[in-house]
């Protein structure tokens, strides 16, 4: 007999249906085959059709039980935990034995409320619809869909959770990444962004002194890459020490009318205006300042948002030696902590004119006098000091680095640990090189960088501005020893002990060494098939600005190197001893030419002469 497929209403739950699935998991969409009455499916427990149940035909005159009494007995069926074996000895007695049935032959657990459920609605005692329906049973359509939503929801938690840990190339940068890239997940950033609080913006600083700024002859400059600006010698004339800067552009870099632009601006200083947000700021920046017997140099590479980045980086840039210099604690002879506060009202200021939810900076400074050098720095743009190595034979050729700042990354524990106290859930995305900052659950900020300027989202996850402050005495420094302030992509492309001795080789001016070593790491970085990029987009664009800075007031102060044949390093144009260029000691190839020399020289060896 086949039941009614418009009420099916389940009263046995612990049984379970055994409907098949199509290959989506719906198990609405699968076909239902109906048994023919007195022959139970395998493995399926019979269902009661509502719809019998409110029928009132009676018992047949030639005592076989009638379609009623037969519901009932299938209902009694299904509303017990008996074998299989059990259900079948019911169905089968149901279609043989004439006349009122006698079930209770049936095994039954007598205490369950299924088997209660089942009396009653034999005796008649209740009708099966209120039965159902008070007791809090569902029926299968109702079940099917809960099963369907939940299986949904499922699904898409798991292909949320997959997708949280995929490096995309298209919006993922090296720091961070963009926060326009995400399809369908803004209206998830804009309720986090509910949550930022003012508690970055209310650091207790002093008040500026400007005209004490004015009145030491204070200068500032800036530029970017693409800049026709020269660093000028005026601004280091009374520290006893000499800068070069360099400010290499990327073949990918935008140059065009919107550049020019930018960099007329910034230097008129309205970087951050209306006209600004059309004109193509990058996203690094070099800037130094002079005030009194004090110089300073540094650079600011921003990451985040490209609508505002350029903007952030200028902004800073333009703050920063006009905050050290007309600070308080500077005039009352307190350099560390005039650093430190510069830069907490450099982010109140980059917080106030911009969108820095999810664009910032890695901003490192180096303030240099007669006597000291600080060196104070948020994110990773490094400081490294070049000594001359005084060992052995390796002291009139060779220069050992000694990083003066530490990356402030997830690599390092205290910062690690702070991150994680302020609720910050940290992920490693998959083909991804390092560990990056995320609010959990989500995919924002994606950064990573412990510290840095802007980036207000990444505060309320333990993300800091307060920078890594240190100093050193000029007079503990041995002759010949200079500083290196690199930008992220230097020191990503070059490490520090090649970075240092490539630099202490000839050269004219400390412009032109630091120009030779950036160009050197922009062409490591966008050459084809490079490694150092990894899985990011190939026109993925990196921050190569940097400062040399001697601490020799005149070239002739500055100790004379043994050039060396076999030294990684520029090709010497002015004459002299010339040096392998990179491609030539490092290629992908290097390990085969080896093994093939080897070969050969074996083969060599095992000739006997004649």
């Amino acid at each position: 007999m086949a039941s009614s497929r418009s009420s099916n209403l389940e009263i046995d739950p612990p049984m379970q249906r055994n409907s098949s699935m199509n290959s989506l998991g719906s198990p609405r969409d699968s076909a239902r085959q109906e048994s023919p009455a007195g022959t139970p499916r395998s493995g399926v427990s019979p269902r009661l059709s509502a719809s019998k149940f409110a029928s009132n035909e009676s018992v047949s005159s030639q005592g076989r039980p009638s379609n009623k009494s037969k519901d009932q007995l299938r209902t009694s069926t299904t509303s017990t935990r008996s074998s299989r074996s059990g259900q079948s000895a019911a169905l089968q007695a149901l279609e043989n034995r004439p006349g009122k049935m006698n079930a209770s032959h049936i095994a039954r657990p007598e205490a369950s409320k299924w088997a209660l459920a089942a009396k009653q609605a034999m005796a008649g005692e209740i009708e099966v619809e209120s039965l159902l329906q008070g007791r809090g049973y569902t029926s299968v359509a109702d079940k099917e869909e809960s099963l369907e939503a939940i299986m949904s929801a499922e699904a898409h938690l798991s292909f949320d959770c997959l997708g949280r840990h995929q490096l995309e190339p298209g919006y993922i940068t090296r720091n961070s990444m963009n926060p326009n890239g995400p399809r369908g997940k803004h209206l998830e950033l804009q309720k986090l962004l509910q949550n930022i609080k003012a508690d970055d913006l209310m650091d207790v600083v002093d008040e500026s002194d400007e005209e004490y700024a004015k009145k030491h002859d204070f200068k500032s400059w800036q530029a970017q890459p693409g800049d026709l600006s020269f660093l000028p010698p005026s601004l280091t004339e009374k520290c006893n020490c000499r800068f070069g800067v360099a400010l290499p552009l990327s073949k990918h870099a935008k140059v065009g009318i919107g550049s020019a632009i930018g960099s007329l601006l910034a230097a008129e200083g309205k970087g951050g205006g209306a006209l600004a947000k059309a004109a193509d700021l990058s996203l690094e920046r070099a800037f130094a300042g002079r005030c009194g017997d004090f110089c300073l140099a540094g650079v600011a590479n921003a990451h985040g948002n490209p609508k505002w980045a350029g903007s952030v980086a200028w902004c800073i840039a333009k703050e920063m030696p006009k905050a050290v210099f007309a600070s308080a604690a500077f005039k009352r002879k307190n350099p560390a902590k005039a650093l430190q506060e510069a830069f907490s009202k450099v982010h109140r200021s980059v917080a106030s004119q911009f969108d820095c939810s999810c664009t910032g900076a890695a901003v490192s400074v180096v303030l240099i006098s007669k006597e000291h050098i600080w060196v104070a720095h948020v994110g990773d743009c490094r400081v490294v000091l070049g000594v001359p190595d005084s060992t052995g034979m390796s002291r009139d050729f060779h220069y050992v680095p000694n990083a003066v700042t530490q990356d402030h990354k997830l690599s390092v524990k205290k910062e690690f640990d702070r991150i994680k106290e302020a609720g910050g859930e940290v992920r490693k995305l998959m083909h991804d090189g390092m560990c990056r900052i995320f609010v959990e659950d989500t995919i924002w900020p994606c950064l990573a960088l412990t510290r840095c300027v802007g980036d207000r989202l990444a505060h309320t996850v333990g993300v800091t501005h307060k920078p890594t402050i240190s100093m050193l005495n000029r007079k503990d420094l041995a002759r010949g020893t200079f500083l290196v302030l690199g930008s992220a992509g230097l020191w990503t492309c070059t490490s520090e002990k090649a970075a240092v001795n490539w630099l202490s080789r000839q050269f004219p001016d400390p412009q032109a060494a630091m120009m030779s070593l950036s160009a050197e790491a922009m062409g490591r970085w966008e050459a084809q098939g490079s490694k150092l990029r990894g899985q990011l987009h190939p026109k993925t664009l990196e921050c190569f600005s940097s400062f040399l800075i001697r601490l020799e007031a005149d070239e002739e102060d500055v100790p004379v190197q043994t050039p060396r044949k076999f030294v990684v390093g520029p090709i010497n144009q002015m004459g002299g001893a010339s040096q392998k260029p990179w491609k030539e000691v490092k290629s992908a190839n290097r390990v085969l030419e080896l093994r093939r020399m080897q070969q050969h020289s074996s083969a060599v060896g095992e000739v006997q002469p004649q």
